[in-house]
């Protein structure tokens, strides 16, 4: 087996995923040093970056309401981090999952939310149309890769979404919430009901998407939310 193996990667040698660098693994370490993590000074709450001068954004310091608990990312949606994780949601690059997986599992161990451990991974879902068009959940992929490296059991079936939606990205803020409204639902689970639940996607950019999700897990009886990705767009 490893003779036929060797011979394939003669003939097709090894690419990284993100740059097409040759190599044996499928982020070469260029691209894993260009990755920008998030660093301090962030909001405690959503984690969104800040001027140092206070815990909390502005937003989160006049009293947003928002369902999840604490939002945080690993790094910066931009340079390879915003190649790698484009690659994997619309190149088709599915192999990629285990590395970002990895990449926010490191992240991870450096307890982001402190002493909270959580009891379950819930990946947000992607829309059955959706899910049939691209084959996959690039935040499923993620999740799994994160389950394992921390040894917290991940859900896959407890968070539904009903409805396809536009991209957050290109609304403003009213059509935001307006898009999102009502796209998820969960049924009450012994899996979460009582439980912390940490809720996995590969970019968080206006977090009305992850906080709906985080609503509707609250209301199937979770007892708090911990959302996050493995980028962070501004």
């Amino acid at each position: 087996m490893d003779s036929v193996a060797g011979f394939v990667d003669l003939l097709f040698p090894p690419k990284c995923l993100v740059c097409g660098a040759h190599g044996s693994v499928d982020i070469c370490e260029i691209c894993k040093q260009g990755f920008a993590n998030l660093e301090p000074p962030f909001c405690q709450r959503c984690g969104v970056t800040t001027d140092g001068r206070r815990e909390f954004c502005d937003d989160c310091h006049s009293g947003a309401g928002w369902y999840f608990a604490q939002a945080r990312a690993a790094g910066h949606f931009s340079g390879p981090l915003r190649q790698a994780v484009l690659a994997l949601k619309y190149r088709e690059k599915r192999r990629l999952g285990g590395p970002l997986g990895a990449y926010l599992a490191a992240y991870l161990s450096s307890k982001p939310f402190d002493s909270i451990v959580p009891d379950i991974i819930v990946p947000v879902p992607l829309h059955r149309s959706k899910l049939r068009d691209r084959g996959f959940n690039q935040a499923q992929l993620i999740a799994q890769e994160v389950s394992k490296a921390i040894s917290i059991p991940m859900a896959e079936n407890i968070l539904k979404r009903n409805r396809r939606t536009q991209p957050q990205a290109g609304l403003y803020a009213e059509a935001r919430i307006a898009n999102i409204r009502d796209a998820f639902s969960a049924a009450r689970s012994p899996q979460i009901d009582g439980k912390t639940v940490l809720l996995v996607d590969d970019v968080i950019t206006t977090m009305h998407t992850i906080d709906e999700a985080a609503r509707v897990l609250v209301d199937a009886g979770a007892k708090s939310v911990l959302a996050v990705s493995v980028a962070r767009g501004m």
